[in-house]
């Protein structure tokens, strides 16, 4: 029997480990290819079933910027709280002649976001985003860890410190919020190593980083074509019925009477109070852990303003704000930001004077006016009982003044009384 020659048994072996990779990578294309043209013509049909490529991938936020038809609506729980009048409900079918993107989850604030936009493309240039605010995220010292690790994208992670091309200083300050959460940021060799040559841009740093760098590529598009297969794994399943999207009736656009619908649901309300639990229903959660922060705060002997003031200035939200506004500005991206109303009734049975709610807007203020960032508050919102769902999110009516506002910005045109603009 003729033996082979172990150089040739290699080069057949090589052969073979090539043509797999090819294999693969050509399966890899075709899956990517496929499902850029599905999602390019599905946008807002993603939008209508919660899943984490939506908050994790870049794909559908990408695409989400691209398409002129949708607004894309950066926040926390409020996009997942269930509720009436919600913007991708009535938004759905482009009533207005519009759709909307939601993007959130319950635990991501400003850094989060911050780092989703900053991994994002030219697509965003000139493009109209809204980013929700909750009042609670200004009342702790920093984004709570196990939030931030249940949040944060590995992925935008690496794109942003390996591909975004933002100012030098602004990825330095993005970069050291990061590198606070070090179990998270941590775990990826490539992401850690590039966050601290951002930091301490010294000489050794920086030259692990340069030599790293190759591999992080590959990683990152690695990650965004395993992204392209979660998400064609996810289309083919069946899900349950939903609302989807359509076309206006008739091809028209709907002027909404904006007011009417504050009106009839003021009555619903009145008819019905247990719509808005805030009103009759136990207390949630969120209701309790506010009402922690007030009475006592760690600070036994103190009054609820003096804890308010003390937990108002020194979070660290007000720095992620700033680099969220910093980032928006420098991408190009129109932003309208929705701070939701502090819940006055609520503060107040807690304690707390209407100095503290001024301080908090005072100081959102003062933040967002040199980015010129068209910032709407809902003052009306703070002692209307009906604009709750419990101390925190909002009821179908909240949820009506907030549509209002982003119909406005979308269209460039005032709306209803949403408060001040910068």
């Amino acid at each position: 029997m003729k033996e082979v020659p172990v150089a040739s048994g290699r080069a057949r072996h090589a052969w073979l480990a090539a043509a797999a990779l090819l294999s693969v990578a050509v399966a890899l294309a075709a899956v990517h290819l496929g499902m850029a043209r599905l999602i390019r013509a599905h946008t807002a049909e993603f939008d209508v079933y919660p899943f984490p490529e939506k908050l994790i991938g870049l794909a559908l936020q990408k695409q989400a910027f691209a398409d002129a038809s949708l607004l894309p609506v950066y926040g926390s729980s409020e996009l997942t709280q269930p509720q009436a009048n919600r913007a991708d409900d009535f938004f759905a079918g482009h009533p207005t002649g519009f759709g909307t993107f939601l993007i959130g989850n319950p635990g991501e604030t400003c850094l989060i976001i911050a780092t989703k936009l900053a991994a994002l493309g030219p697509e965003t240039r000139g493009r109209r985003t809204v980013v929700f605010l909750s009042p609670g995220w200004f009342l702790e010292p920093e984004l709570d860890h196990k939030g931030f690790g249940v949040n944060f994208s590995p992925l935008q992670g690496n794109v942003f410190a390996f591909q975004s091309k933002l100012d030098a200083l602004l990825k330095q300050d993005i970069a050291r919020r990061l590198l606070d959460y070090p179990e998270t940021v941590g775990q990826s060799v490539l992401l850690d190593a590039a966050l601290r040559g951002f930091v301490a841009p010294s000489i050794p740093n920086r030259a692990v980083a340069a030599a790293l760098r190759p591999a992080a590529l590959a990683q990152t598009t690695i990650q965004q074509e395993l992204e392209y297969v979660r998400l064609w794994d996810w289309w083919r399943r069946p899900h349950p019925a939903r609302k989807m999207p359509g076309q206006a009736a008739n091809g028209k656009m709907l002027m909404v009477n904006w007011a009417a619908r504050l009106r009839l649901l003021d009555k619903e309300y009145e008819r019905e109070p247990k719509l808005t639990s805030y009103s009759t229903g136990p207390r949630t959660p969120y209701d309790n852990a506010r009402q922690a922060l007030f009475r006592d705060a760690g600070h036994p002997g103190t009054s609820p303003d003096e804890n308010f003031a003390r937990a108002c200035g020194t979070s660290k939200e007000w720095t992620d704000l700033e680099l969220l506004l910093r980032v928006a500005r420098e991408k190009e991206i129109r932003l309208l930001v929705v701070c939701q109303p502090l819940n006055a009734k609520f503060a107040r049975l807690q304690g707390l004077t209407d100095r503290s709610i001024a301080l908090f807007y005072d100081r959102l203020r003062q933040v967002s006016a040199p980015y010129k960032t068209q910032l709407t508050t809902f003052p009306q919102g703070e002692k209307d009982a009906h604009f709750y769902q419990d101390s925190v999110h909002p009821s179908g009516k909240g949820w009506i003044e907030y549509d209002a506002a982003m119909d406005a910005f979308y269209h460039e045109r005032d709306g209803v009384d949403q408060g001040e603009t910068h």
